[in-house]
């Protein structure tokens, strides 16, 4: 009988987890501008998939409702780090009660939806959320959306180029996890 070694195990999990970071990290030093910045998109697109997969792949519900929590997370911290100006850490905190409170006043309603009648109403939420960012006027930008921000300092330190997408890589990494 072949006994495997424990530590083996547990380590392999986090080799594979460090290998994806380097890979993905790393490959943001070797682009140009453009390339860094559709890189980022990208990334942030799969944490959103990696979300729906969580959500219908393992759940099985039929929601169309989680990238409008997304958008609610983003449009508040930005909201309000650069328009009521509040550090970083406490404008990602403010961020977060706001997203879970939306999500709260939309999950205790429906809760007792499933199937159709819950994917409904999950996508009516998803298209007023887009109405409400477009009539939002200067607070969300209108139909521009809210532009020509700077990068965030995260305890002075600023945020840029590839190590911003690194940071982002590792959001991906430890969302899959």
């Amino acid at each position: 009988m072949k006994s495997e070694n424990p530590l083996a195990l547990r380590a392999t999990p986090l080799i594979r987890g460090a290998g994806a970071f380097i890979v993905l990290a790393g490959a943001a030093f070797f682009m140009g501008d453009y390339h860094n910045d559709v890189y980022r998109k990208l990334l942030l697109w799969v944490t959103l998939a990696l979300g729906y997969n969580f959500l219908f792949g393992v759940c099985g519900q039929v929601a169309f409702s989680h990238f409008a929590f997304y958008g609610i997370g983003a449009y508040s911290i930005v909201i309000f780090l650069f328009q009521l100006h509040l550090p970083f850490p406490l404008a990602a905190i403010c961020g977060i009660a706001l997203c879970i409170a939306f999500a709260l006043a939309v999950a205790i309603p429906s809760t007792r939806l499933e199937g159709f009648y819950l994917a409904l109403v999950t996508l009516a939420l998803g298209q007023l959320f887009i109405v409400v960012l477009n009539e939002g006027g200067t607070v969300t930008g209108g139909t521009g959306g809210i532009a020509n921000y700077r990068l965030p300092e995260i305890y002075g330190l600023r945020l840029r180029g590839p190590w911003y997408t690194a940071v982002i890589a590792l959001l991906v990494i430890a969302t899959y996890a």
